[in-house]
């Protein structure tokens, strides 16, 4: 079940507030925190993509824009998902 807590919010604040961000980064890092739950955040780039309506190479650029400026990491989540941290 997702739901908005106040980790969610600040996070939120914080990505809407950082004018280093491209909106394509905003959309997923924003998507991404939509997603966090207490068992981590593990959603598909192509669901990130729908639900956001970027496309998914827009997806992959803001992911790696996310990662260079050090606000999420993310480990392989078996075969096919990572599984996304926030580092802020």
């Amino acid at each position: 079940m997702k739901h908005t807590t106040k980790e969610h919010l600040r996070l939120e604040r914080l990505i809407w507030d950082d004018n280093r961000l491209t909106w394509n980064a905003k959309f997923t890092a924003l998507n991404l925190i939509y997603h966090k739950g207490d068992r981590g955040c593990f959603p598909k780039q192509v669901n990130i993509a729908k639900e956001t309506g970027i496309s998914i190479e827009s997806v992959k650029k803001g992911i790696k824009e996310l990662k260079h400026l050090l606000i999420i990491e993310s480990d392989r989540f078996g075969r096919r998902s990572n599984d996304y941290f926030f580092l802020i």
